[in-house]
């Protein structure tokens, strides 16, 4: 992890405050099922961005689709931030890389009504300003503020961008760290929450694409193409496919994981879902799978298999024996194909293995699906 310290020591208390509880939070066991009081945010994904809302902060925003999300868990608090970042190893670290992006939403200072009591608060106090300007977005007003954090030890200063926002009776504050240009644009999407439509999955456009919520513990990702919906841990990190549903276009789900583990190896566990549409039977799947072959040998050798009912689904769960062209290595993995609204869908895990049963269990169907995968 990279040390860092802000020009005002209050500053560096909160990062390192925070960033060591989110990494405690990202690094535990997988979370039992509990319900939090308090509602918790939600992406949905365009083509090029993906539409984040949190219903307690009361804002709206867009960010590029393929950035990392990490979303609150609990009640916004200091040390309990929504992250988003370019593609970075661990997203829970401050990333100050000039080629990247990281960005922070928490709470800002309370009670405070205007941009003036925000300059007043003692969030700022001893902060160094480099840059200060008033600016509205879609209504709302809001204080940027330009300042630098220095990285221990080296003394080098990266830029660092503070954003309050004014909404209704309360304040936002959002924090850029690393290339700020990418946050521009983000920065300039901020809005009010209007009807709840934020929330909603586009209908449009001529890609639909997946969207996700965040309830207690757990993420519920929904496919509206290929209809369903899937429970996974809410720590975990979603990718979803960012194009019509193919054998090549697929969602991916990841357990945290240390930088360099290899993905195929415990003890991080990998999702990907994606449609085969050459396949219609499980005869076709099992004559697919037995022309998996390199160098003579099988790639895919199934140790055991059963067929399951997944809320009225038929599905075939096989646990496999796979081999890793680029090591020779052999390591077990688990396939599961549905049999969904004349689609077969393909669930397949490595990894950590014992958290795949109880989410295959929650795929269910979705209402209003899309009939056709364009």
């Amino acid at each position: 992890m990279i040390t860092t310290q802000l020009k005002s020591r209050r500053w560096l208390d909160y990062v390192l405050v925070g960033l060591a509880v989110v990494i405690t939070a990202r690094c535990a066991p997988l979370p039992t099922a509990t319900v939090s009081a308090m509602p918790l945010p939600s992406v949905v994904w365009h083509k090029d961005i993906a539409t984040f809302t949190d219903p307690v902060l009361g804002l709206t925003l867009d960010i590029p689709s393929n950035w990392q999300i990490s979303p609150r868990l609990g009640p916004p608090t200091a040390s309990n931030p929504s992250t988003f970042g370019t593609s970075i190893p661990r997203i829970y670290e401050v990333d100050l890389r000039p080629h990247s992006t990281q960005i922070q939403i928490v709470p800002g200072p309370s009670p405070v009504h205007t941009l003036e009591g925000i300059r007043q608060s003692s969030v700022l106090s001893g902060i160094v300003v480099l840059e200060e300007r008033e600016i509205n977005l879609h209504g709302l007003p809001a204080l940027w503020i330009e300042t630098e954090m220095e990285m221990v030890g080296t003394g080098e200063e990266y830029p660092v961008i503070q954003l309050f926002v004014l909404i209704n009776d309360h304040s936002v504050r959002l924090t850029v760290y690393g290339d700020p240009a990418p946050a521009t644009d983000t920065i300039s999407s901020i809005r009010p929450i209007q009807d709840g439509s934020a929330t909603m999955p586009p209908t449009s456009e001529e890609t639909i694409l997946p969207s996700v919520i965040w309830q207690g513990e757990t993420a519920t990702f929904t496919d509206p193409v290929l209809g369903f919906s899937i429970d996974v841990p809410g720590n975990w990190l979603i990718y979803p496919r960012l194009e019509p549903p193919s054998p090549a276009n697929r969602s991916t789900f990841e357990s945290p994981c240390f930088n360099g583990a290899p993905v195929p190896l415990a003890p991080c566990t990998q999702l990907t879902v994606n449609w085969l549409p050459m396949l219609h039977s499980f005869d076709d799947v099992r004559e697919n799978l037995s022309q998996y072959e390199y160098a003579g040998k099988p790639v895919v050798r199934v140790v055991a298999e059963r067929e399951l009912d997944l809320h009225e689904w038929a599905a075939l769960w096989m646990e496999t024996e796979e081999y890793f062209i680029d090591t020779g290595a052999v390591y077990p993995a688990i396939r599961v194909y549905i049999l969904l609204n004349g689609r077969m869908l393909l669930l397949e895990a490595n990894g950590e293995l014992s958290p795949v049963a109880g989410i295959v269990n929650s795929i269910r169907p979705i209402e209003d699906a899309v009939s056709d995968s364009q």
